[in-house]
Formats: structure tokens, C-alpha cells, sequence
């Protein structure tokens, strides 16, 4: 318990120094102090990150299209290039969630209106030639049992300026060993998947009783440029989907 209790003390430290600390003059201040503090989190949560693969470099243009499972898998990307997240105008209103995305220099958008997304596409392809992109196209977290289908409208962007998208597959596990079945087991995915109606605390108490986990992060070569970004959704849902259900 008085592990748990420095752990915690350790969490609130970084929370709060992150969220009052100053931004910084340029965009690459900003993304590399957040790729900082991003490293001193995975630390104290004590995840373990395995990256695989050929990662894109900080000043690249490129798309990284994410399966998501968790608050913790920007925290993985962040750890090894900086770069910044597309995510909903809902998250940037969820008080304590929301301020950390903005102090990481997230975009927002309305991925709800559909009178909006011709508008959010040109703010992207104007910010795909800044760096990186990292966008989780199935718009929400999943429990870990599976990949969930791929939401195609945001991926205009990459179709429009014709930059390279990187599909990249996120998975944990909770021992060295690799995943013997087709989907996370239950109790990685109650401790480690974030989901459903779960509070964000209560469940990062739980993460920080289990000790230690492990992440693999495959950064899976890039797709063949295509003008359809419906088949470019379904394109990287599957090549996501086999890395994710790889024995």
C-alpha cells in the first residue's frame, strides 16, 4: 500500500506540473516537453513499451492511423516522436481530460457533424505538413476483444494531400510472454483497456495495482496512396486486425 500511495503521490506530481506548465514558444517545444512528461507517466504507471517496426521521424508529414484501447496508447506514441493527436471536440469538454489535450497540443474536431467534416478536413491537411498525425479511426475506445470498424470521413485528409498513412497496432499484455489467443484476455482488458462507462481515476488505481505491464506498438509499413478513403479505412482496419490477433 505504501507503494500504491508514492505511486499516486508520483501521478498527481506529474498530473499538476504538466497542466500549470507553461507552453512553450513553438510547436516542437510543446510536443517535446509533452513527450517528456509523456516518458515520466508510462514510468510511473509502470508500463513497459516494446516498439516494432520503422516509426515515423518528428518532422515527417504522415498520418498514423491507431486502434485504440486506452488513455494510455497517446502516451506510447508521444514516448517515442512527438507528434499530435486528432481527437472530438466532446473529449476537449471533459474537464481534467480535456486540459491535458490542450496542454498536448491535440485538434479537436466535430467528428459528430457532417456539415463540419469538409471544414476539419482542410484544418488537417493543413496541419499534416507541421509533423505527424496520429487519429484513432474507430472514434472511441474498445474492451481489447477485438478491432472495432474504422470511421473513414477524417482520412480525407491524408487522401486529399496524398501523404503517407502509417497503420500502427497497439497491444498489451500483462507478462513477457505473447498473446496465446485471438483477443486481450478479460483481465487485461478490465486493468488496462479503458472503455464504456469506465471512470478515468478509479481505473487508473487499478492500472497502478497490477505492478507492471507490457505494450507492443507495430509501426506497419506504409499503405499504397489511394483516392478512396472508404477503402482506405477498410485497408488499415485489416492489416491492423491481423498484427492485433497475431499469436
Amino acid at each position: 500500500m505504501i507503494g500504491l500511495a508514492l505511486r499516486t503521490a508520483q501521478l498527481l506530481c506529474i498530473f499538476s506540473t504538466f497542466l500549470f506548465h507553461k507552453r512553450g514558444s513553438t510547436l516542437d517545444q510543446q510536443l517535446r516537453r509533452t513527450q517528456w512528461y509523456a516518458r515520466c507517466l508510462l514510468r510511473t504507471l509502470g508500463i513497459r513499451a516494446h516498439y516494432h517496426g520503422t516509426p515515423p521521424t518528428s518532422q515527417q508529414s504522415c498520418l498514423c492511423v491507431v486502434n485504440h484501447l486506452s488513455y494510455i496508447d497517446p502516451l506510447l506514441l508521444n514516448t517515442l516522436v512527438p507528434m499530435r493527436f486528432i481527437t472530438s471536440l466532446d473529449t476537449g469538454g471533459q474537464g481534467f481530460l480535456g486540459r491535458v489535450c490542450t496542454q498536448a497540443g491535440c485538434l479537436f474536431i466535430n467528428r459528430r457533424s457532417r456539415l463540419t467534416v469538409r471544414d476539419e478536413t482542410r484544418v488537417l491537411s493543413k496541419h499534416l505538413s507541421d509533423g505527424p498525425l496520429a487519429l484513432f479511426p474507430e472514434g472511441t475506445t474498445s474492451n481489447g476483444q477485438d478491432v472495432l470498424p474504422f470511421k473513414s470521413s477524417l482520412l480525407a485528409c491524408a487522401v486529399e494531400t496524398q501523404c503517407p498513412v502509417i497503420p500502427v497496432c497497439v497491444r498489451y499484455r500483462q507478462n513477457p510472454q505473447r498473446y496465446r489467443q485471438l483477443c486481450a484476455p478479460v483481465h487485461i482488458r478490465e486493468q488496462i483497456c479503458w472503455y464504456g462507462t469506465m471512470a478515468f481515476f478509479p481505473h487508473v488505481v487499478r492500472l497502478l495495482l497490477i505492478g507492471r505491464a507490457e505494450a507492443d506498438v507495430f509501426f506497419l509499413p506504409p499503405m499504397p496512396l489511394q483516392v478512396c478513403r472508404k477503402k482506405m479505412a477498410i485497408d488499415a482496419h485489416r492489416i491492423i486486425q491481423q498484427h492485433y490477433c497475431m499469436p
